[in-house]
């Protein structure tokens, strides 16, 4: 993340509370067939979330819950407890497996940080509060979401649509895959790289660019303060 991003973003989560180290920790796993599945739905309310390719077809989730203060002079009780009775909840609605923390309460006092495997050739929908979103080397597309945050994607092909209200989003696509790019940031700098392609965003101080290409996949970018770098390889 920009210095400017970190700033801003530092600001919007320090009512949030912070994890604290010492404290009791969790890991929760679950495993699940792929068998019917086109798409998996991952929704975080604070904490970083990692999804790559499995290497045996199924789906695997790894989830680290850490208590956190609800503020600077609130007591770690109320998210160890949390953190105790969490559980991993995998739920199907027709091809969709949806991935979330059940726990006491409506205010989640922990961090959550995931690591999920999956067949590349599934969708993936990931939102988050707030914490950093990464993908890698998927193909089925994605669509992610988070408050604050970067978000950075190495794809092996697949459409992509990535929304972050402060932090910087990072691409990386194979060119011939790519049809149309569409990317804007309020406050930040957008810049793409294609091949001896180099094109910069326009604008004073919202800055938008788009780019064609010979795929079929549409990447539609947004950050509201911070930067956007797309680099589309020959590979």
């Amino acid at each position: 993340m920009t210095r400017r991003s970190l700033i801003l973003a530092t600001a919007l989560v320090a009512g949030l509370g912070i994890a604290t180290a010492g404290a009791e920790t969790r890991d929760l796993e679950t495993t699940h067939s792929a068998q019917g599945i086109s798409q998996v739905s991952i929704e975080v309310a604070v904490g970083d979330v990692t999804v790559e390719p499995s290497s045996d077809g199924q789906i695997h989730a790894h989830v680290h819950l850490t208590p956190r203060r609800g503020g600077f002079l609130s007591s770690l009780k109320s998210g160890e407890r949390q953190v105790r009775e969490a559980r991993l909840e995998a739920e199907v609605t027709g091809s969709e497996l949806s991935l979330t923390i059940d726990a006491p309460g409506s205010d989640h006092r922990f961090e959550a940080t995931w690591q999920v495997e999956m067949p590349t050739e599934l969708a993936v929908k990931v939102k988050v509060g707030v914490g950093d979103i990464k993908l890698n080397r998927l193909a089925g597309g994605c669509d992610v979401d988070t408050g604050v945050g970067d978000v950075t994607t190495v794809l092996e092909g697949g459409g992509l649509s990535a929304q972050t209200g402060v932090g910087d989003v990072t691409v990386e696509a194979p060119e011939a895959a790519v049809g149309k790019v569409s990317a804007t940031s309020g406050v930040g700098d957008v810049r793409l790289r294609a091949g001896d392609t180099r094109l910069n965003g326009e604008g004073m101080v919202s800055k938008e660019l788009t780019w064609k290409g010979q795929g079929s996949a549409r990447f539609k970018l947004e950050s509201g303060v911070g930067d956007i770098m797309i680099t589309l390889t020959s590979k």
